[in-house]
């Protein structure tokens, strides 16, 4: 890989803290997986939804839920299968959101 020249590994970011700093990002799906996908990276990383410190439990379900669809959407808008995808995992301080996400990747896995 030439990027920057830089001749390790390189990974990108979605881009996902942004939602939780600005509450939206004005990139698309589908762009975010272009944008990671030009410059020839060895890892890219799906859109998260960051669940954030203060929320209530109920908030990081849905924060678990959301990136687990982004997920799946953006693998489905990938065109290129020489990049590793990665998922960040969501659910925050509560201890059973995050031990959900993690189930539910594990089964997509298999």
């Amino acid at each position: 890989m030439s990027f920057l020249d830089y001749p390790a590994i390189i990974q990108t970011d979605s881009g996902g803290y942004q939602v939780l700093r600005y509450g939206r990002i004005e990139a698309g799906l589908e762009e975010i997986v272009k944008i990671q996908e030009i410059p020839n990276v060895d890892i890219a990383t799906t859109l998260d939804e960051p669940t954030g410190a203060n929320v209530d439990e109920a908030r990081a379900v849905e924060t678990v839920k959301n990136t687990l669809r982004n997920s799946d959407l953006s693998l489905r808008a990938r065109t290129r299968d020489d990049i590793l995808w990665v998922g960040p995992v969501q659910g925050g301080l509560h201890d059973e959101a995050p031990r959900s996400h993690l189930l539910r990747c594990d089964r997509r896995r298999r």
